[in-house]
């Protein structure tokens, strides 16, 4: 329980940190292998998803060509994408992280079994500090700022999150970046 709480304001000082210097940080736009950065994102999120019974499993390609791309930005986007998938998972579930070639493009999604989104709040859920579940007694921890975080950093890579769920469905979260050979 210790190790989780720990694991979990540190991810809130991340959060804070980055949310705040995302304007400010210059990016370093270069060819970045999609298979590692969605590899890192799922070796730093074990923890959390073994302790919350969920299987994560990926589904790149080995031979995808990089992308153009700041790689501590995009190592964010995904493992923020990863740990709400996770974090909203019942037991027993299965989280993918994928990616496919789509022309000079690369698509990557996460894609959980949760309880999916409503979508009255499609557009909501990317606002800073905004919570689908605002209560004092929701079940999960954060300060809302992940996904306008994902928001934030994908449109300094000149593109955008988007979204497809349904309540009891479960959600996909996909962006796509430009092949850089």
């Amino acid at each position: 329980v210790a190790e989780e709480a720990v694991e979990q304001l540190e991810r809130v000082v991340e959060d804070i940190v980055d949310f705040g210097d995302v304007h400010n940080r210059s990016m370093d736009f270069e060819p970045v292998p999609v298979v590692e950065i969605c590899q890192n994102a799922i070796q730093a999120l074990n923890g959390p998803a073994s302790r919350r019974g969920v299987t994560v499993r990926m589904s790149v390609p080995l031979e995808l060509p990089p992308v153009r791309a700041d790689s501590v930005a995009l190592t964010r986007v995904v493992r923020h994408l990863l740990d709400n998938a996770v974090k909203f998972s019942p037991a027993n579930s299965l989280v993918q992280v994928l990616a496919e070639k789509r022309g000079n493009r690369v698509r990557i999604a996460v894609k959980d079994q949760g309880p999916g989104i409503a979508p009255n709040e499609h557009d909501r859920i990317f606002r800073a500090f905004y919570q689908s579940d605002g209560s004092s007694t929701r079940r999960h921890g954060g300060m809302g700022l992940g996904l306008a975080l994902v928001s934030r950093l994908l449109e300094a890579h000149s593109t955008h999150v988007y979204l497809e769920s349904d309540v009891g469905q479960g959600s996909t979260f996909y962006f796509e970046l430009p092949i850089m050979e």
